[in-house]
């Protein structure tokens, strides 16, 4: 009896060592260290699906490039549990095809021509044409890739509303698929769900290659052309 009491004693004491070896501060460090190592891990593991989101874009694969962005914003979701909910939407991006607009008007023959010569989408005189495109609620750069080889200002609409100002009105040296240049339209606030973007030309309208919503105001890829 007098030696369990004794072991008992010694476990008892034992224990108390461990816990005050254990304290609340280092558990808070251990578990501190292990969310950095799984960071570096998740950090490392993005950049390299974003590496491979470049190249599919580069090479028009946009599907391939969408497809690959899902995956990041999942990721970036997923760590968002240790990081702000802000930083999770950090990269996002979302790539829109000119030609997969969803309504156009003055012109019912609206149609893609000459697409290997052209940029993708030959928009007839004073035609407007209207994108849809579903984003998370927030604040998200319009960029817009296209060819003009004359100022074609148009008006934009974001879910019905005529923004500020005029768009597309500088020149990028050709009407062709090698004269398209970006333009950043700005900055603007998209509501959660199905979104509405609409280009209507002064004039005769400029030729769209691809609109892109990103939380960076600088383009996806370089082109090499630029606004003149």
């Amino acid at each position: 009896m007098k030696k369990t009491a004794t072991l008992l004693l010694v476990t008892t004491f034992a224990l108390a060592a461990a816990a005050d070896e254990y304290k609340p501060s280092k558990l808070k460090h251990l578990q501190a260290l292990r969310a950095k190592h799984i960071k570096q891990i998740d950090d490392t593991y993005i950049r390299e699906l974003d590496k491979l989101k470049l190249e599919y874009t580069k090479r028009g694969d946009l599907d391939g490039a969408n497809a690959i962005n899902s995956a990041l914003v999942k990721m970036m979701a997923k760590a968002g549990n240790e990081a702000p909910a802000e930083e999770t939407l950090e990269d996002y991006m979302i790539i829109v095809p000119a030609q997969e607009y969803k309504d156009a008007g003055n012109d019912p023959n609206l149609q893609q021509e000459h697409a290997d010569e052209y940029a993708k989408l030959v928009v007839p005189g004073r035609a407007w044409v209207e994108w849809e495109v579903k984003l998370p609620e927030g604040e998200y750069y319009l960029h817009i890739l296209y060819a003009s080889a004359a100022p074609r200002a148009c008006h934009l609409e974001i879910n019905g509303k005529e923004q500020e100002g005029e768009f597309l009105k500088g020149r990028t040296g050709s009407f062709n698929a090698d004269g398209v240049a970006w333009v950043n339209c700005g900055k603007f606030t998209f509501k959660k769900g199905r979104n509405s973007i609409l280009l209507n030309p002064i004039g005769v309208g400029p030729h769209y290659q691809e609109l892109v919503l990103s939380k960076s105001e600088n383009p996806p890829y370089e082109i090499g052309n630029k606004i003149r």
